[in-house]
């Protein structure tokens, strides 16, 4: 009577287990085929190497990519989502395999409840020949708990760990996903694709997301998206979606090459180098679902498809807030010469982000900025004596920086100069506080003080597109495709 009310228990158990978290798991093998229009982003802007990240979905699909293809092996359902985790330890791997997440999940409670082992749970492994999902049984590592090589559940391999292994929890259940033998990182995918994919429960984001180690300690989200829905999410952190529709598809169309050149397309995952591309504004801001305006939407809908080309290639339309009246050539800034990166004048940025500004420091400030370029560059200048610029480029902005001190003497060179003293941009003079009330007259000299002090126009590194510039030009009347042409050499819009 004992044995029997366990057995029913367990059933219940199963059922319950099956029904709340993973329900309708069975999928077919048709891939959903989405071609080369697909991008990699690096969430690492919030995200980068986090102990664990949630999905908030309460349904979710998961599966792989496979050459560009997509193929779901499971649908997870939990009230309160997932988390995924780095997988720590070493397992025991049973022999045998499952098609489905619920058919291992049964074998693994009912393993549990006989009590051959209390540690086992599922681990998805990966697709087989047919790109359906495989499922084994995995239990934390102990020579005790091997089970009889007679036993249906024999031990194939012992001792698996992975700086690859993936721990996702629903609620109190976990199964582990062993991406060192899948050799992709697992996907997710909202069941309802229009209400995207939830994450740390801030933001939804549309196409799937991906999650894993990529050789780090813990784990960062990769959303993998369609090229324009992730212009959607784009555009608008960039540029004010309230400007005229011709500075929004100028930027629309930068950013679409700017995305493509970056991170090149496809969708599959690469479980060490997991992405190219980020939402940081090292290379373009992203923000998702949450940023997406009707203005916007419309000007990357108008522009679908169409890129910017040099001599028939995608090229990196770089682009900035400000260019103070003038922008720059690469090679001033970066160090390598591009052919579609040249200076031209911005004699539309009337209306610009970035005003004129001043900047105000002590010698002790400066000789704290310095620290780091002194050791870099094996010098010793001791008191600050005269800051001056010995060099410029046709824009007005400082190529060569001298620093004189009591020791000695320091020089910074291009982007150098920008990142030492965190300036706005490098299209700058330098005064002494004395020289910069003799050359300003009327200048306030209570509203900037210091020793030192930088008067500079512009915001960014001046290079490519000016956004208050297109802003302009839009505002003239010139279409985005004049815009984009005026701003980058040689180039077509197509």
């Amino acid at each position: 009577m004992k044995k029997g009310r366990i057995i029913v228990k367990l059933l219940i158990f199963i059922f319950i287990f099956e029904a709340v978290f993973y329900k309708d798991s069975q999928f077919l093998n048709a891939a959903v085929s989405e071609g080369q229009n697909m991008v990699r982003v690096g969430l690492t802007k919030e995200y980068f190497n986090k102990t664990s990240i949630s999905i908030d979905n309460q349904a979710i699909k998961i599966g792989f990519s496979k050459e560009d293809n997509y193929y779901p092996t499971d649908i997870l359902r939990g009230n309160k989502g997932i988390s995924i985790s780095r997988a720590y330890g070493s397992y025991n791997v049973y022999g045998g395999s499952f098609p489905s997440f619920s058919k291992a999940a049964s074998e693994a409670a009912s393993l549990r409840a006989s009590k051959k082992s209390l540690t086992v749970v599922p681990a998805l492994v990966g697709l087989d020949r047919n790109n359906r999902g495989v499922w084994k049984l995995y239990d934390v590592y102990s020579t005790e708990n091997v089970l009889n090589t007679n036993d249906v559940y024999s031990m194939k391999l012992k001792n698996k760990s992975s700086k690859y292994l993936l721990a996702v929890t629903i609620g109190s259940s976990k199964f582990l996903v062993d991406v060192d033998e899948a050799g992709a990182n697992s996907q997710f995918e909202a069941v309802n694709k229009a209400e995207g994919v939830s994450v740390e429960g801030e933001n939804r984001y549309r196409g799937r997301i991906e999650i894993g180690t990529y050789g780090k300690s813990g784990v960062t989200p990769v959303n993998v998206i369609n090229l324009e829905d992730y212009i959607r999410g784009s555009v608008p952190m960039e540029m004010n979606h309230t400007w005229h529709i011709s500075a929004l598809k100028a930027q629309a169309v930068c950013a679409r090459s700017f995305g493509a050149a970056v991170s090149g397309f496809g969708s599959d995952s690469d479980i060490k180098k997991g992405y190219k591309l980020t939402n940081t504004i090292s290379h373009q801001s992203y923000g998702g679902m949450k940023v997406e305006t009707k203005e916007t939407d419309k000007a990357v809908k108008d522009t679908e498809n169409e890129f910017v080309t040099y001599k028939n290639r995608v090229v990196k339309t770089t682009y900035f807030s400000t260019s103070g009246g003038y922008t720059e050539d690469s090679e001033n800034v970066w160090g390598g010469k591009k052919h579609w990166l040249r200076a031209v004048p911005d004699r539309y940025e009337n209306k610009p982000e970035k005003k004129p500004w001043k900047m105000g420091f002590t010698k002790y400030q400066l000789s704290a900025m310095l620290k780091s370029y002194e050791a870099i560059k094996g010098k010793k200048i001791g008191n600050i004596e005269a800051i001056k610029v010995i060099r410029r480029s046709k824009s007005g902005r400082a190529l060569v920086v001298k620093v004189t001190g009591s020791l000695g003497n320091l020089v910074l060179k291009k982007q150098e100069i920008r990142k030492a003293f965190n300036l706005y941009s490098t299209k700058i003079k330098i005064y002494t506080a004395s020289d910069f009330v003799r050359n300003l007259s009327g200048w306030n000299e209570d509203s900037v003080k210091g020793d030192f002090i930088f008067s500079g126009s512009g915001y960014g590194h001046g290079v490519g597109l000016s956004q208050s510039g297109a802003r302009g030009m839009a505002e003239a009347g010139y279409g985005y495709k004049k815009i984009i042409m005026h701003y980058f050499t040689g180039v077509e819009v197509h």
